[in-house]
């Protein structure tokens, strides 16, 4: 049977040039899509978030379909279609994000000029930010780790596509308003780890578990900028030295995660798949 040169399993073969460009075509769409959600909201309650982070991502999923079925990629390919390993890998990824984000709150404990305070959440709050750290992981997954980061792998392989992502990942949040040593040290080693989880998996399912269950434990330890289920306190005059244990404390974490990872998942993508 006479096979398309242009292609190779099912994925036209693009020019590098041509293939970036895309990718950055879908990437500004998606954020003309989240700068457009949040400028039409009338109510900044949590709850208004909430459902604005819903319909974001929503939007998010039918922009990879359009540019997937446009590239002749499957959703599976993609790392956003189910099958019968979601579940476990999205429990997977959950427990490992937890036991990542309980480990910086353990580390200042035990270096002492640290507390953490109850600070009497009411159970609906917490429902609502389980849902904003959900539908705000899920969004960034759809956006930096499917259809780009699936493209960018075809075009450049594994190791070049993750740290083009991680680049762009690290632009996003820097212009959110996280400082430079935030966006580089978190989301910067969070967006390797994340990539590393969806080239290890074949899909998104567990680095989307580690992502939402890391800012979610994060917001109950009160490190998102207002208390959450705990409030964090730092002795006065040890602020400095908290954030580098911190730093230092998820270093740690997202090194260990992904040697778990490593041992534990078989490869599923193969170069030039």
């Amino acid at each position: 049977m006479h096979q398309n040169p242009t292609q190779i399993s099912g994925q036209p073969l693009n020019r590098p040039f041509s293939t970036a460009m895309r990718v950055l075509l879908f990437y500004a769409i998606s954020v003309i899509i989240l700068i457009s959600i949040d400028l039409v909201k009338l109510d900044r309650s949590p709850e208004a978030t909430a459902l604005n982070l819903l319909l974001i991502a929503a939007l998010s999923y039918l922009l990879n379909i359009v540019f997937l079925n446009r590239d002749h990629i499957t959703p599976a390919k993609a790392g956003i279609a189910p099958n019968r390993g979601t579940a476990v890998r999205l429990v997977t990824g959950l427990l490992i994000g937890l036991c990542s984000a309980l480990l910086q709150p353990i580390s200042l404990l035990a270096w002492g000029h640290f507390k953490l305070e109850w600070s009497a959440p009411e159970i609906q709050t917490v429902f609502v930010y389980i849902a904003i750290y959900f539908f705000a992981a899920l969004r960034e997954e759809l956006v930096f780790r499917s259809y780009a980061i699936e493209q960018l792998r075809h075009q450049f392989g594994s190791r070049l596509s993750q740290v083009l992502i991680m680049i762009i990942f690290i632009l996003e949040h820097r212009a959110s308003g996280m400082s430079w040593t935030a966006s580089v040290l978190g989301s910067g080693t969070g967006a390797l780890l994340f990539g590393f989880a969806r080239l290890r998996t074949g899909d998104i399912a567990l680095s989307l578990g580690i992502h939402f269950a890391w800012n979610f434990g994060q917001w109950i330890c009160g490190f998102k900028g207002s208390p959450g289920v705990l409030r964090a306190v730092v002795t006065p005059g040890y602020a400095h030295q908290a954030d580098w244990i911190g730093y230092l404390a998820f270093l740690f974490a997202m090194a260990g995660a992904a040697i778990f990872i490593h041992i534990s998942f078989q490869k599923q993508i193969k170069p030039n798949s």
